[in-house]
């Protein structure tokens, strides 16, 4: 069983975290990035932003083989269902059991936009393809011969604007058999409760089964220079408050510990309301994720 399923199923709280396949055809530094990091699970992006990477499986394998428990990302836009079929049931053989079901961003916004988007099932349809070969079944009837073991996750965006939609796809998602939630970042503790206000609003029920399915995103802002792109974004939402603050300890040459102050402040929320966890987003200084780990 895997560590976070394990996690999941006992309550204890979970520490994710994110490691991107290189840009390269070696895996050198992937590796060293991997050792150094004590998450209980490491999400691996399959072409995040639409941006050429090594594949997540790839990576993905890498990890197993450095002893670290890998989230394989899989995107519906890339493969038809012959294609997913055969990278998971691969990956079902190399160990892996964490997966997170997304849609995928569009080739349109990455590096390659002569790439064709396929999307011919949906990230729904995706985590019930996922189930479906844990029973040793493939989609066109096929048997498997082992099935694969896989723990199956969703994506989560508690800063959409439009929080009664995105209540409805996440109960969607549990009905298709949605075992946990990782979400986008949110930036403040009134965020966060806000959140859960909402789900009990727009369900109709207590959001107690939803907090022991969710591990809310977090991103330690060490680096301003990413502030336009994260501000574009429609469903992140960064208070003017905590701009100001980043700003005012870069001046004084501490932004990285102002940084990682702030995500433990929003370590310990996510905590204390609940939630299954925390997905710690370093953006690339792995070791600003350890320092946080070894506070909260």
């Amino acid at each position: 069983m895997s560590k976070l399923r394990e996690k999941l199923q006992s309550s204890k709280f979970i520490l994710t975290s994110e490691i991107s396949p290189p840009r390269s055809a070696s895996l050198e530094k992937f590796r060293a990035e991997a050792r150094q990091c004590t998450a209980d699970a490491i999400n691996v992006t399959d072409y995040s932003g639409a941006l050429q990477t090594m594949s997540g499986l790839g990576a993905s394998i890498a990890l197993m083989q450095e002893k670290k428990e890998p989230i394989y990302q899989v995107t519906v836009r890339d493969r038809n269902t012959l294609g997913l079929q055969g990278d998971l049931i691969a990956a079902g053989a190399f160990g892996i059991e964490n997966i997170l079901a997304l849609t995928g961003d569009s080739p349109r916004i990455g590096d390659q936009k002569q790439a064709k988007p396929v999307y011919e099932i949906t990230s729904v349809d995706l985590v019930k393809l996922c189930l479906l070969l844990n029973k040793g079944e493939t989609l066109g009837g096929v048997k498997l011969k082992v099935p694969t073991k896989f723990c199956v996750g969703s994506a989560l965006t508690p800063g959409h604007r439009d929080l009664k939609n995105e209540v409805s796809k996440m109960q969607k998602k549990i009905d298709a058999g949605t075992q946990f939630f990782q979400s986008q970042p949110l930036f403040s503790r009134g965020e966060i409760e806000r959140f859960v206000s909402e789900y009990e609003k727009h369900s109709g029920e207590s959001a107690k089964k939803m907090l022991k399915l969710s591990i809310i995103g977090v991103l330690p802002l060490h680096d301003l220079s990413v502030m336009p792109i994260l501000k574009s974004l429609p469903c992140l939402f960064i208070p003017k408050e905590l701009e100001e603050r980043m700003s005012v300890a870069q001046k004084k040459g501490k932004l990285r510990e102002e940084a990682k102050a702030h995500a433990i402040e929003l370590v310990d929320a996510i905590k204390e309301i609940g939630f299954a966890g925390a997905h710690v987003l370093p953006m690339g200084d792995v070791r600003l994720f350890e320092e946080i780990k070894k506070e909260v």
